[in-house]
């Protein structure tokens, strides 16, 4: 099997770049390719609209800003998902984008993820999951927000690598949070 060139983000201008040496397309490119996204274009959007429209997520589509929220932490993210929005062939930018986030994101079809903050379990699953994706600051693990220790959600995220049952375990996580 052919080595397959990395690219670096910013020199990333078209489906053709990752096809080197006639390997073809994973699965994951074949799909942005099929929906005819410019998904460069659509992840300079989304990370304009975190402070466009000062919020903490921004959903962004075919250059369509689709939805934002103010929300804190992972809510927005679940709550979209709860609600069964189509997140197919979007792009998600976020103030802070943890493991969860990452693999939420890849699980529904996200094909590009920005954060402000990103953590390296983070980064290095998107990158695994061949997911597009920047960062403004990288950061060796999302912390509580005393900085004293692992956020919850990111060490349930760790934790728990089959994605559906990390959803279930951060929504009774979160149940359990307002009840208290």
């Amino acid at each position: 099997m052919a080595n397959r060139q990395e690219i670096p983000l910013g020199q990333l201008r078209s489906i053709d770049d990752v096809t080197k040496d006639g390997v073809p397309l994973p699965a994951f490119w074949r799909e942005r390719a099929a929906l005819k996204i410019d998904v460069m274009q659509d992840l300079k959007t989304a990370q304009e609209a975190l402070d466009r429209y000062v919020c903490s997520l921004a959903l962004v589509r075919g250059g369509q800003v689709l939805y934002t929220s103010t929300g804190k932490g992972i809510a927005p993210l679940l709550n979209l998902i709860s609600e069964r929005r189509d997140l197919k062939g979007a792009t998600l930018s976020d103030q802070v984008v943890g493991l969860a986030v990452a693999a939420i994101a890849r699980e529904h079809g996200i094909l590009a993820v920005f954060g402000k903050v990103m953590s390296m379990p983070a980064r290095a699953y998107l990158e695994h999951e061949g997911v597009i994706f920047d960062y403004g600051t990288l950061v060796e693990s999302i912390k509580t927000a005393d900085g004293t220790a692992t956020c919850p959600i990111e060490q349930i995220a760790i934790e728990t690598p089959d994605v559906p049952a990390m959803i279930r375990r951060i929504q009774e996580f979160r149940d359990r949070a307002v009840r208290k």
